[in-house]
């Protein structure tokens, strides 16, 4: 399984060097068939397209969030979160439609479903994660700083 090169999660992280990293306790991040699309603050961005059902006008990508500390969200702390978005290319705007937090790194541990009900269009800020998740789904990129 591939894994995040260790320069840049040591960056991410905050450490100085490699070696600091290799003697800490954090697993190693999973990228597999993920692709790296940004990162910014503590947060690392990772996306893989999916088919949008048949005759829908959106294309449709999954979003995955690995974080350098646990993120406390509505009294779930989470070290790792992945989305299913709608992405409307023409209108530069996401939705969420399923969440997923994860208690530990790579989707794995204790896992907490946030329901969405009725799922909201956010137009994407230039620079902001959801700018990348547009550029992945509409231009097929990836790789850029998100923030």
């Amino acid at each position: 399984m591939n894994r995040l090169p260790k320069s840049l999660l040591a960056a991410f992280l905050g450490v100085l060097s490699t070696e600091a990293l290799a003697a800490s306790a954090l697993p190693p991040i999973q990228i597999g068939d993920w692709a790296y699309a940004g990162a910014g603050g503590a947060t690392i961005m990772f996306v893989k397209p999916e088919a949008a059902p048949e005759g829908s006008p959106y294309a449709r990508l999954w979003v995955r969030f690995e974080e350098a500390a646990p993120f406390d969200r509505r009294g779930f702390a989470s070290m790792s979160n992945v989305e299913l978005n709608d992405v409307d290319c023409a209108g530069h705007r996401t939705r969420v439609l399923r969440n997923t937090r994860y208690a530990e790194r790579n989707m794995s541990g204790e896992a907490h479903v946030e329901p969405i009900e009725t799922p909201v269009w956010r137009v994407e800020e230039k620079g902001s994660f959801g700018a990348a998740i547009l550029t992945a789904a509409c231009e097929g990129g990836a790789g850029g700083d998100a923030v």
